[in-house]
């Protein structure tokens, strides 16, 4: 009993800090209590099933009086799991949501970017990511590649070849890069 009490711990503490981490990355104020922070912990679980983890998201978001800090690191963690599921549209409205906390999150940036792909909103996600170029962002080869696709997808040619290209240069070794540049350049040269 006192082994699994210790490992129940020393689990609460691992994640209390991943929670104290990921709230800075996305460039939120610091100001969740004890509480609201052990809370939180229950929807950040990267391990736990993604069913498991949008409810406790979900719980913790109802709870009541959360920090600004909490609430979006919870529809952050919320929108990620549910685009795991492939429930897009769900995690759109939470990204969208973590995003009136935290405007300039790159992260949110991204991760709304991807789900805006997936559902076909090609102009918006080329916004997030021209948004997330302006600043820089890493990994850059990244960026350029699924812009690149989202180019490919609104039938502009050269604006996805460009990208494609940029992004293979960025990052030469990666052979998913060149075999899709080289995939979307035949299939160009056959309309």
């Amino acid at each position: 009993m006192q082994h699994s009490d210790n490992r129940a711990r020393l689990y609460r503490t691992r994640l209390i800090a991943a929670i104290s981490i990921l709230a800075g990355s996305l460039h939120l104020p610091a100001t969740a209590g004890p509480t609201t922070d052990q809370d939180l912990s229950l929807c950040t679980d990267k391990v736990a099933n993604h069913t498991i983890r949008i409810a406790n998201c979900s719980m913790v978001l109802t709870a009541g009086d959360l920090s600004d800090n909490a609430r979006g690191a919870a529809l952050y963690n919320r929108g990620q799991a549910y685009l795991a599921q492939g429930q897009a549209e769900k995690a759109l409205d939470d990204f969208n949501a973590a995003l009136e906390i935290a405007p300039d999150s790159e992260d949110l940036l991204l991760n709304r970017a991807a789900t805006l792909r997936k559902l076909g909103q090609y102009e918006a996600a080329i916004a997030d990511y021209d948004r997330l170029l302006s600043r820089d962002y890493e990994p850059r080869a990244a960026l350029y590649f699924n812009r690149g696709i989202a180019y490919h997808y609104l039938n502009k040619e050269e604006e996805a070849i460009r990208d494609m290209e940029k992004a293979y240069a960025l990052d030469p070794g990666n052979l998913h890069f060149l075999e899709t540049l080289d995939q979307t350049k035949r299939l160009y040269k056959l309309r």
